[in-house]
């Protein structure tokens, strides 16, 4: 076992063991009783999306444009970090939005600011409860608490039994109007991701896209060579052997500005129809830059994170690398498109996946 390893498996020990104790301290049962007629009474409708990540941020946007189709009127609001909030900002469905912030003092002043609001109902979508969220929901005292297999809990008094890794995650979205009781028969459930965008980002992708001075014909190449994991990350030498063999194509490589300042880093001479964006519209235009990007190009290449999402909301053409070693990811995060084509890398680095298996997805 590496040092990393035994440190992933410390810090969830730990973090199940706080969660223990904050059950034992703060699960109290709530007096309401929930039924579908009572949904009728509910005017104040909070998700718990504070985990910040931009995957499930993408993903969440199917529950809220369903649940407002359903009840325009209802006010729904969410909490969320400070980099998926960027995801939602602009979606209209979504009322108001509350940061969140890793720090027990900050918890207890939004939990106590939210129990002012008076919320109706929370939905947790969470696989498991921690800590910091069982002290913020009971400080929150809404009367319906919403959670998958919370049977153990008394703090939820609707619960959703579900099986994980059994579906694609946006099946689970489904599950909660299910769990809830409040889709009617001839409802076609919408799973379509909502990402507007606002024009300052669209207007700035279409500048990177222009400065690029494509030639009539030619096809723009987003890659996106970066992840959360440093095993799931491409190299620069990748990069370079792409733009190599596929020298029809613009390449344009997205990806955070201190990222992109490094990458090609000992590399002296660029291929001519490969660039990076800019570090100064990097951080201009931060994440929703990479996105309005996606709506520009013809192909995107990526390994496992947000942008498969985000492509996947556009219908975007893209080739996605996930690790072979863990089927269950790719059952439950694929990319969930007919113009996503997968590829399995079998080493546990992306690093050590073969360019040319990519290649042969847009050459044959």
């Amino acid at each position: 076992m590496t040092f990393r390893e035994w440190n992933r498996n410390k810090n969830l020990w730990l973090r199940a063991k706080k969660a223990q104790l904050a059950k034992f301290l703060f699960d109290r049962k709530s007096p309401a009783h929930y039924s579908p007629s009572a949904f009728k009474s509910i005017k104040k409708v909070l998700f718990l999306r504070y985990d910040n990540k931009l995957g499930d941020m993408i993903v969440s946007t199917i529950s809220f444009h369903n649940l407002k189709a359903l009840y325009p009127k209802i006010h729904l609001a969410v909490i969320t970090g400070p980099s998926a909030k960027t995801i939602i900002e602009n979606n209209k469905d979504v009322d108001q939005i509350y940061l969140y912030k890793r720090s027990w003092f900050k918890i207890l002043k939004l939990g106590l600011a939210l129990r002012k609001e008076k919320y109706d109902l929370v939905i947790d979508i969470d696989k498991e409860p921690t800590a910091q969220s069982i002290f913020l929901l009971r400080l929150i005292k809404a009367r319906f608490i919403f959670g998958f297999n919370r049977d153990t809990y008394k703090l939820y008094n609707i619960n959703k039994p579900y099986k994980w890794n059994s579906a694609h995650i946006t099946k689970l979205h489904k599950a909660v109007f299910e769990g809830l009781k409040i889709l009617p028969r001839d409802y076609a459930f919408d799973y379509r991701y909502i990402l507007p965008l606002p024009k300052e980002s669209v207007k700035l992708a279409e500048k990177v896209v222009k400065s690029l001075k494509l030639q009539a014909g030619e096809k723009l190449i987003i890659f996106n060579p970066f992840a959360a994991s440093h095993r799931r990350c491409f190299s620069a030498k990748q990069a370079l052997e792409i733009a190599k063999l596929l020298p029809k194509y613009k390449i344009l490589i997205i990806g955070p500005a201190d990222n992109l300042k490094t990458f090609f880093r000992g590399y002296k001479d660029l291929p001519g129809n490969l660039t990076l964006v800019s570090q100064e519209n990097a951080l201009k235009g931060g994440i929703l830059l990479n996105i309005a990007l996606l709506k520009q190009a013809d192909i995107l290449i990526t390994p496992d994170t947000y942008i498969v999402h985000a492509a996947s909301g556009f219908g975007k053409k893209q080739i996605c690398i996930y690790s072979g070693l863990d089927q269950e990811n790719i059952v439950l995060w694929g990319p969930n498109s007919q113009n996503a084509t997968l590829l399995e890398n079998q080493h546990a680095y992306n690093k050590d996946f073969d360019i040319k298996e990519l290649i042969k997805e847009l050459t044959y």
